[in-house]
């Protein structure tokens, strides 16, 4: 163990997927708006205010959903940068709109703290492994101070420039995800409203289609069992990035991949592969579309 102390901020899925590694090197405060969520570990610090986690922290860590809760747990009288000491780490790594990010970097600099955006990539199961791909926004001391942390649970670590281009990346990467899932979801439509075999068409595009990503994924759900329910990714978190990429743009394939991301829901959790069951198409393909 280092000595040093990390503030971590969430308690999600990827948060708790990550804490186990943050612990072999650092002493862990945390801090989520709902408690409960927190496992209990002995050593680990439960506080009571973004604020609180904060204080002699050497490190801040945010792993949370959205724009929202981003603000809640970093702004404020009871947010972490107004417990943060001057000097030290701020480290974003939950996926934000661009307008967010620049709020929080802006409010960083303001606060003499080191900023770094690093979204993250690789699902439940690398954040377990410790294996996930970090999407950096830092350069200089601030990239070098958040090195020892972010190695922790990454396998790479790529920088796109200062901070804010990793949240910038990171909607990149999540609208080519999204409108990849939306292709496939209709093409599978057209599939069946063409009669072909289902697990033999996503075999094809799994191995040779340009989607093959996106289609070997959506049929683990489809063709090999998998639950709905069993989430690596939630379509609602794609849908949410998806609008954040789109926001102030022209309608276009982004826009449409949103509307059924968000439409996949109805209220129960589920993975982005859940697309597959509502396809776009309206009216749908029928047998004599040629």
């Amino acid at each position: 163990m280092s000595g040093q102390t990390v503030a971590l901020l969430g308690a999600g899925v990827m948060a708790r997927e990550i804490a186990p590694h943050l612990r072999r090197s650092f002493r862990l405060r945390w801090f989520n708006r709902t408690a409960a969520r927190i496992p209990a570990v002995p050593g680990d610090a439960v506080c009571d205010s973004a604020r609180e986690a904060a204080v002699g922290a050497d490190v801040v860590l945010s792993l949370v959903g959205d724009d929202e809760a981003a603000a809640a747990v970093w702004d404020g009288e009871l947010g972490a940068l107004a417990g943060l000491r001057p000097g030290a780490l701020a480290l974003e790594c939950s996926t934000v709109s661009a307008a967010r990010i620049d709020a929080w970097a802006g409010a960083c600099a303001q606060a003499g703290v080191m900023a770094v955006d690093c979204p993250l990539t690789g699902g439940r199961e690398r954040a377990r492994e410790g294996t996930l791909i970090g999407l950096a926004g830092g350069e200089g001391e601030s990239l070098a101070a958040a090195g020892p942390v972010l190695s922790c649970f990454t396998e790479r670590v790529i920088a796109f420039g200062p901070a804010g281009a990793g949240t910038r990346y990171k909607l990149v990467h999540n609208l080519a995800a999204g409108i990849a899932l939306a292709g496939v979801a209709e093409a599978l439509s057209l599939a069946r409203a063409q009669g072909l075999d289902e697990a033999l068409v996503l075999s094809v595009l799994g191995e040779y289609g340009w989607a093959a990503r996106a289609a070997s994924y959506m049929g683990e759900f489809t063709v090999g069992g998998r639950d709905f329910g069993d989430v690596g990714c939630s379509a609602a978190n794609l849908a949410k990035d998806l609008a954040y990429a789109t926001a102030g743009t022209r309608p276009g394939a982004g826009s449409a991949a949103h509307r059924l991301l968000a439409a996949v829901d109805d209220g129960a959790r589920a993975d982005m592969a859940a697309a597959v069951r509502s396809p776009l198409l309206d009216p749908p393909f029928d047998r004599r579309t040629t």
